[in-house]
């Protein structure tokens, strides 16, 4: 949540208005918290899609959250996707924990 809202920010142009996100609000994800797999991908795409490994799947180990990314054909691609929405789930779970 609190990523998107600093992506809209961004968008609208508010950092030159004098309005700062906190980024002590963001957790920080460190490479040795996570375990990444390259899987085959699967969908409309046919063999050249099925035979390499370009689907990521990523796990935040302290807390068990993990997404999978299969949006395109780059697995460079795949795997910058991977951790921002592993960074969204985390945000979100930590803005719900504190909403409760």
């Amino acid at each position: 949540m609190i990523s998107v809202l600093a992506r809209r920010a961004v968008q609208c142009g508010q950092f030159a208005r004098g309005i700062r996100i906190d980024r002590s609000l963001f957790p920080s994800i460190n490479e040795e918290d996570l375990e990444e797999k390259y899987v085959k991908g699967g969908g409309p795409g046919g063999q050249a899609v099925n035979k390499t490994s370009n689907a990521v799947f990523l796990k935040h180990q302290p807390s068990g959250i993990w997404v999978k990314c299969h949006d395109s054909r780059s697995l460079e691609s795949n795997r910058k996707q991977a951790r921002k929405l592993l960074l969204t789930k985390l945000v979100r779970g930590i803005w719900l924990a504190r909403k409760k």
